[in-house]
């Protein structure tokens, strides 16, 4: 089981992401669900840019989705309550083409964050098994995705890198959540998975090594 209590915090303002909204447009996923992606061989990063006219920059560009981390020393050492806070709240999980996200639907919604002068809702979480990124070369064995957005749809993603450790009972609630969609047997529809500040608090890491990217 992976633990929250051995995890780094790893903050990216994603530029990208955020160009590829407008307006009022409502937050969504960067990348086309119509064109199939994933993080391994043909379909892989290291193709993403063939894959649709509209990723060229996955190419060419430099600052873009996955990296690998590199640890140099932070340039900043501000926790992660400065940045980000969660509020006791609801989600419900949805099927997207490579898992499962979970929106936030509390009408009075389910955290904040904050940075560079904006100021952000949490909108919605995912977890990545394994990581997106890489960690000094290394892969790591799960990351989670806090996503954060605007009302004109500008997006702040705070990750937290997740190692092998003692059992977290937030993410097996998290994983149970979806997991009765998904049986073959008998699946049933999503329901919503009411999370606690508490519960958020056992989790995340209390004073992260956040470099400033």
């Amino acid at each position: 089981m992976v633990s929250g209590r051995r995890a780094r915090l790893l903050l990216t303002a994603t530029a990208l992401a955020a160009a590829a909204l407008s307006g009022g447009a409502a937050p969504a996923a960067a990348a086309s669900d119509a064109t199939l992606w994933t993080y391994y061989g043909r379909t892989g990063p290291a193709f993403w840019g063939q894959l649709d006219p509209a990723w060229r920059t996955c190419d060419t560009g430099r600052r873009q989705t996955p990296i690998n981390l590199v640890f140099a020393g932070s340039k900043s050492d501000r926790d992660l309550g400065s940045v980000a806070t969660q509020k006791t709240a609801s989600f419900l999980p949805k099927g997207v083409q490579n898992g499962f996200k979970y929106d936030c639907v509390s009408k009075d919604g389910c955290g904040s964050a904050s940075w560079a002068g904006t100021s952000y809702n949490f909108v919605q979480f995912h977890l990545h098994v394994a990581a997106e990124h890489t960690l000094d070369g290394a892969v790591v064995p799960a990351e989670l995705h806090l996503v954060h957005a605007t009302p004109t749809g500008r997006l702040l993603v705070v990750g937290v890198l997740i190692d092998v450790g003692a059992p977290s009972e937030l993410i097996r609630k998290m994983l149970a959540g979806v997991e009765k969609a998904v049986t073959k047997a008998n699946p049933k529809p999503f329901s919503r998975l009411p999370i606690s500040k508490a519960e958020w608090t056992g989790l995340l890491p209390l004073r992260p090594c956040m470099p400033q990217l």
